[in-house]
Formats: C-alpha cells, structure tokens, sequence
C-alpha cells in the first residue's frame, strides 16, 4: 500500500447558487425519503471553524460517518476553471446546458463533503461506506434544496451538475454498481498510442486503472473495459500487482501490471496500476 494512502479520505465540493442554512429535521426527514433508511444529523458547535464556514453537520446512518460543512463565498476561480477543463476531458457524459455552465461559473457558496481517513484497514468496506453515504448525501442535498446546483468529487477531478445524480438514482437504493459512476470519472487521451484511465478511485480504496491501445477505433471495448473493472473493483480487497480477473462481456482474461510513466499527471493517493490481457500460452 502507497504510504500516502493512509491519508485518503472522501473530499467532495458541492455547490450552491446562494447560501443556506439547513434545518437538521427536516433534512432527516428527506434522507429518509430519498434513501429509504434513517440517518443520525448533528448539528457542531463552530468552536474553530474553516474559513467562512457557517454550518457543519455530523451524518452517520448504518454505522457510516461523514461530515458536511457549509460556507460563504464560492469556490477559487482558478479551481472553478479547472473544474471546467477537466471536466470536458471526461467520457463518463461532459456536456453541460448553458445554464448549467453558467450556474457552475457564479455559484454563491459551497459546501463540503468529508470523510474519515482511511488508515484503519481492517474494515476492507469502510471506504466504499463512506463513498455510499456520501452519495445518499448528495441526493438528499439535491432533492431537498434547489439551491444546491452541482459536485465535484476532488479526487475524479470532474465536475456534474445535480441532473448528473438524479438522473442515475431512480431508486430509493443507491447500486453499488452505480458508485463509480456518480464520482468516479474516465479520461481518453489520444495520441500514437491512446490512453484511457480512471481518476477518484482512492475514493474506494483502490488504485486507479489505465489501458493503453493503437487502435483509436476501439475506444467504445476500452471504455466499457476500463468502467467494468472499476466498479468491480470497489468493493474488493486492495488491488495489486500480479492480480488477475475476468469481466462479463469480456473475451479475455486481465491481468494488473506496473503502469506507464506519464510526466505532470496526478494519480490518487493509491496510485494506479496497468491492464493487460493474459496472453495464451
């Protein structure tokens, strides 16, 4: 395990088009609504808070913990434009409708989604518990307030407007399968050789994934590869060198190898791992 890994944790923005105080019981209320089960919200005594900071809630519901903090003033303008850049480098849906860009551009306020670290490994499924509770927060936030307008879960370095996650949670159960989905994210870079990759799988406790390929054409068999281990992956044991699967739908075995050296990329804090067909013998 990366040593940095130790210090992972969920970090999600959420943005508001102004600013809002939210009533606990009422938001409680809506939890059970919109997820189906209960959830316990404090609401914290601000004793030394984060800059502008005016409300800060302790969630936790099936023994899952989260902290919502909510605060004045919008994001930095140099994070909001990255935001955008790297958002438009997605192949998990990176179309925004004018409004929706110009919601992300003059928002108000933000608030902030946070987990505990995920040091103690001795519960293999802390890590997607929190991502679990975290999205169920999402959607209480998104159903509850209109003021709430969008996310960008840090480490998927992606930013979705609220349709993004309404659309894709239909039921009252958020799927396991639909985590990685709603704050993971892909990236296609194309070149002599083209490469596709995940970001925001620290978010699970997993090292992200990446394919290289020639064959620009056969972008669609990667990215349903690369998707089809990622949400695999989230819910097992720390992924390691050397390991193998095979996916639904896949013709091939794969197996986890040392990845590429690329200069200025940020991986998560678990680093990131190859995938390469098992070659017959």
């Amino acid at each position: 395990m990366p040593a940095d890994a130790k210090t992972a944790k969920l970090n999600i923005a959420v943005l508001l088009s102004d600013m809002v105080l939210l009533d606990v019981g009422v938001f409680k209320r809506y939890y059970k609504a919109v997820c189906g089960s209960r959830a316990s919200v404090t609401e914290i005594p601000l004793e030394k808070k984060d800059v502008g900071e005016f409300q800060r809630l302790d969630l936790e519901s099936e023994g899952r913990k989260l902290v919502l903090s909510l605060r004045s003033g919008p994001l930095p303008q140099q994070l909001v434009s990255m935001m955008g850049q790297m958002t438009e480098l997605s192949v998990l849906g990176s179309d925004m409708a004018e409004d929706e860009v110009n919601a992300l551009k003059n928002h108000q306020a933000h608030a902030v989604v946070g987990g505990l670290t995920f040091e103690d490994h001795n519960d293999p499924q802390r890590p997607i518990n929190q991502a679990w509770l975290a999205a169920e927060t999402l959607l209480t936030l998104f159903e509850h307030r209109k003021e709430f307008i969008g996310y960008a879960p840090v480490a998927a370095q992606v930013y979705r407007p609220r349709r993004w996650l309404v659309a894709r949670t239909t039921e009252t159960k958020i799927a396991q399968a639909d985590l990685f989905m709603l704050l993971g994210n892909l990236q296609f870079h194309t070149g002599e050789l083209n490469w596709m990759h995940t970001l925001g799988m620290e978010q699970f406790g997993q090292p992200d994934l990446e394919v290289w390929f020639a064959d620009r054409d056969k972008g669609n068999i990667y990215f349903e590869l690369l998707g089809n281990a990622a949400m695999y992956s989230i819910s097992k044991s720390l992924l390691m060198l050397g390991n193998t699967f095979e996916l639904e739908g896949m013709p091939e075995k794969y197996k986890l190898v040392a990845p590429k050296e690329v200069k200025n990329h940020q991986w998560g804090k678990f680093g990131t791992l190859g995938l390469e067909p098992v070659t017959k013998s």
